[in-house]
Order: structure tokens, then sequence, then C-alpha cells
């Protein structure tokens, strides 16, 4: 009893390897991060406003689809009550 399955160290290893792939490619990204030249004052207020910009295009595109949808499905609405009596009158006049 003394001796243990080796099948129940691999999954240990396994994290362990994991946990240390993790530790390295976090470490890759700080390293690039600092290899960097930190930005300007004018070149990071610049970022934000396109970044800004590109945020209030996509909310007025959503608003715009969104309108476009109620007033389609209000068109839909109405054209089937438009047209809802039109299989009953045809078989009528036939």
């Amino acid at each position: 009893m003394s001796e243990q399955d080796p099948s129940s160290q691999e999954p240990a290893e396994e994290i362990s390897q994991e946990a240390s792939s993790e530790e390295s490619s976090a470490a890759e990204i700080e390293e690039t991060q600092q290899v960097e030249e930190p930005e300007t004052r004018d070149e990071e207020m610049e970022r934000l406003r396109a970044t800004a910009e590109e945020a209030d295009k996509r909310v007025l595109m959503a608003q715009a689809e969104a309108e476009n949808f109620r007033k389609r499905m209000r068109r839909d609405y109405e054209d089937q009550i438009k047209f809802a009596a039109v299989p009953l009158v045809t078989d009528v006049l036939e």
C-alpha cells in the first residue's frame, strides 16, 4: 500500500504544467507591454477619442436598427390586418 498509483500523479503534473504555461504567457505579455514606449498624452487622447467615436457609431447603428425593426413589424402587422379578409372574400366571390 505504500506504492502510489502512477496515474494518480499525472493530473497533478498536468495542472502544474498548465499553471506554469499560463504564468509564462502572462510574463511574455507583460514584457511586450514594457518594451513598447509609453503613449504620450496626445496619443492617448487621440486613441480614446477614436474609441469613443467608434462606440457612438455602434450605438447609433443599434438604435437605427431597432427603429427599422419596429417600423417593419408595425407595417407587417397592418398588412396582416388589411389582407386578413382576402381569402374569405375570394371564397365568397367564387
